[in-house]
């Protein structure tokens, strides 16, 4: 029996290595393809401060009473909430930090706008102060928010 089976092996092995090889490069290409996709999500031109997500509009806006200044995206039946939007991450995450200072906590979600905004976001995002001075940074952040509402996103 023992026999049979190394005479099979040897009988086929070019065949056994044809395969190992041929399933190690599919694999290869296939991770590859998953890992470009998932490069490509996170290359949007936008960066959202996302304070939540809702599938009931009621509930959305008794979360966000107490909110200063923010825009809502309605998609996939549901109410984005978020409470900045910027072309440049550091921009992003300065403006995070000062949110969190104050207790309010969001999550920064990567994506593409594709209406024209990015622009006038790029705009205003040019005056941004290279110190963290919290005044003025929260005044941009106003004027980026005013764009979103103004216009739908």
């Amino acid at each position: 029996m023992i026999t049979t089976w190394r005479w099979i092996i040897k009988k086929n092995i070019n065949i056994i290595i044809l395969a190992v090889s041929l399933s190690l490069v599919f694999t290869k290409a296939l991770f590859s393809t998953y890992s470009n996709e998932q490069q490509m999500i996170s290359d949007g031109n936008i960066y959202y401060l996302q304070y939540g997500v809702f599938t009931k509009e009621n509930v959305m806006k008794d979360v966000t009473e107490n909110l200063d200044n923010y825009f809502v995206k309605f998609e996939d039946n549901k109410y984005y909430v978020y409470l900045g939007a910027y072309t440049i991450l550091q921009n992003a995450i300065k403006y995070q930090k000062i949110l969190e200072n104050n207790k309010i906590y969001t999550y920064i979600k990567n994506d593409y706008l594709n209406n024209g905004l990015e622009e006038d976001i790029k705009k205003i995002e040019n005056d941004f102060p290279k110190e963290n001075n919290e005044l003025e940074i929260k005044n941009i952040n106003n004027k980026i928010i005013k764009l979103f509402q103004n216009r739908k996103a």
